[in-house]
């Protein structure tokens, strides 16, 4: 049986570097945007109608949401055995801290 040229050799660097979208990545993202699309106006009818009917589930659910677009500030306290744990999520509702 002859050698594959992909066969590893010594000191030889691989092609993939670290960051690089693999075809079954690539096909997955495209997958999941298909999904979105196909589902957007739903989505979006359904969230108007939860903002109506549940105006404090539909905050949660857009803060939820909104860790997917902006990225999250972690808030780290340290307690009293030096351990530390990360902040809990507030959102204000009016005069309301309401964590989640």
């Amino acid at each position: 049986m002859a050698r594959n040229e992909t066969t590893f050799k010594k000191g030889h660097r691989p092609t993939k570097k670290k960051g690089d979208v693999t075809k079954a990545v690539y096909q997955a993202k495209e997958l999941i945007m298909t999904a979105i699309n196909s589902n957007s106006e739903l989505f979006n009818s359904t969230m108007l109608q939860l903002q109506k009917d549940s105006p404090l589930e539909w905050a949660k659910i857009m803060v939820k949401l909104m860790d997917f677009v902006i990225p999250k500030k972690l808030g780290i306290d340290v307690n009293a055995e030096g351990e530390k744990t990360p902040a809990p999520t507030i959102i204000m509702w009016g005069n309301k801290e309401i964590p989640i």
